[in-house]
């Protein structure tokens, strides 16, 4: 299926899996740490994936900014033209694409940054919001994004404001402005979760995952969450889990549409601190529009085993 081809090579490409000599001059560097997301659009023509910056690893560590959108009906990448400017390096930025415009917030370069970008697909071009005159996010990086089509605004969720300081504040993005959110409930504080639409009965972006810094015996170190969380457009609903499920950090999370339900792959669990690549996949099945249970695919990925 394209649909599966295309989350395969996002989660190999996330879990950098890919080395140099697999990529042509005509597709993505190898990288990590970068910014990935759909637009949404359900047409083979139109249909994109987008991929922004990230960090390009072994030898020089060298922090990248280029754009690049890949086409599942013809199987390939574009380096995308992005106008006369077009945000500094940086990886770990908060992303999401949908309605025509994918949003970079902040990210790091030697640390965070207090930046908004737009790229905007008609005019194939970048424009930064001027953060000094309108509300910006505050610096951070790792943050979490998903487009919702249902209410055409951008959701961004934490991330990583500086080291060992994580956030639970929530920001939309929409009519080319941000606006901070209040919500009666959110989600705790954490970084490098994974979010996506859920269509059909929920039509709410959810949240899933992500690491948070734990402390045992006077000690701290990370660890993964393993809860869900749906946005409904004015507060963050605790979605109720059977089945069991994954604790990930930094997971690919898409939304499918023949099987209606959530795909996770990709990211890594955590054992004492330390990250371990996860090789498994796994559906989660809505029951109602706040609850589900989750499912492990005993195929598609596990040949990267």
């Amino acid at each position: 299926m394209k649909f599966q081809s295309t989350l395969i090579f996002a989660a190999l490409l996330t879990m950098g899996f890919l080395g140099s000599s697999a990529v042509a001059a005509t597709e993505p560097h190898a990288r990590y740490w970068h910014a990935f997301s759909g637009n949404g659009n359900d047409a083979g023509g139109t249909s994109r994936v987008f991929l922004f910056g990230g960090d390009g690893g072994s030898p020089d560590y060298k922090q990248l900014n280029d754009l690049w959108y890949y086409r599942a009906d013809t199987h390939q990448w574009t380096l995308a033209p992005t106008g006369r400017t077009k945000p500094s390096p940086r990886h770990g930025v908060g992303w999401s694409c949908g309605g025509g415009q994918c949003v970079a917030a902040s990210g790091g370069y030697a640390g965070a940054l207090k930046e908004s970008w737009t790229y905007t697909e008609s005019t194939a071009a970048w424009s930064q919001l001027n953060c000094k005159r309108y509300t910006c996010p505050p610096a951070r990086w790792y943050s979490t994004m998903a487009y919702d089509p249902s209410r055409y605004q951008h959701v961004l969720f934490g991330g990583e404001q500086s080291s060992n300081v994580l956030l639970d504040d929530t920001y939309t993005f929409a009519g080319g402005r941000w606006t901070a959110r209040n919500p009666t409930n959110r989600p705790p504080p954490r970084e490098a979760a994974a979010a996506a639409f859920a269509r059909g009965a929920v039509k709410m972006v959810v949240l899933y995952g992500g690491v948070f810094l734990k402390t045992v015996n006077n000690m701290g170190y990370y660890a993964a969450r393993c809860d869900m969380w749906a946005w409904n457009g004015s507060t963050w609903q605790s979605i109720s889990m059977s089945g069991g499920g994954p604790c990930l950090e930094m997971p690919s999370m898409v939304w499918s549409p023949g099987s209606d339900d959530l795909i996770v792959s990709g990211g890594y669990t955590l054992v004492d601190g330390g990250e371990r690549p996860n090789h498994e996949v796994w559906h989660f099945k809505f029951n109602t529009a706040t609850s589900g249970t989750w499912s492990k695919d005993t195929g598609s990925l596990a040949y990267c085993a």
